[in-house]
């Protein structure tokens, strides 16, 4: 169980799911209302430092938020974002939202909340604040949520499908997500054909994690 000296929470963490990082440590970040919490956790559990940081220094560290693990290595897009849960394996993947990182208490809070509606009650769009919204796409193993905004909407929200259609059960490697990001930018403003969801499993063949 570990608190946070800053604001009190309590957060129990499965050490077990995070590798010795350097020096014989565990290094992970936590996420709480407006700042993060990140520790170095020795091999006897003890805690060896502590730091308060902002959202920004959480990038590429491993990440818990409410019990999930978090996906923190980002690309760097644009126009095209989104993240994506595994509810059964409790992974939520931001790496291809860089926009989610400035709001991403707001941001992991809603992803979570989304799965509330996966079941009976279904919601097409959220918010995580005035200025991001996204297009919810559930699928039986996962949940995506794509960031929208009034430039080329429909045909993102497809894309948004396709991929969801075409992502297995863990997500894939970062150099795959890349390739898959670099392969649909010039390409959002058009709807997905055929040929383009056999490129997407072409390139997802590539590895998942």
């Amino acid at each position: 169980m570990l608190v946070c000296p800053y604001c009190k929470n309590q957060e129990e963490i499965h050490l077990s799911d995070f590798q010795h990082s350097f020096g014989g440590l565990r290094r992970l970040a936590i996420v709480h209302k407006d700042h993060a919490l990140i520790v170095d956790i020795d091999s006897s559990f003890s805690i060896r430092a502590a730091y308060i940081t902002s959202f920004a220094n959480v990038i590429g560290q491993p990440l818990v938020f409410k019990h999930f693990r978090v996906l923190t290595d980002v690309i760097f897009t644009k126009y095209f974002e989104f993240m994506t849960l595994w509810p059964d394996s409790k992974l939520i993947d931001i790496r291809a939202c860089p926009s989610c990182i400035p709001h991403l208490y707001d941001v992991l809070n809603m992803a979570v909340d989304s799965l509330q509606y996966r079941s009976g009650s279904f919601a097409n769009v959220l918010s995580a604040s005035d200025k991001m919204s996204f297009v919810v796409i559930r699928k039986p193993h996962l949940v995506l949520l794509g960031l929208i905004d009034s430039k080329f909407d429909e045909s993102k929200k497809l894309w948004f499908n396709a991929i969801a259609d075409t992502y297995a059960t863990s997500p894939p490697k970062t150099e795959v997500l890349v390739r898959i990001i670099e392969y649909l930018a010039p390409k959002i403003t058009h709807m997905p054909t055929e040929s383009h969801i056999y490129k997407l499993r072409t390139i997802l063949a590539g590895g998942m994690l």
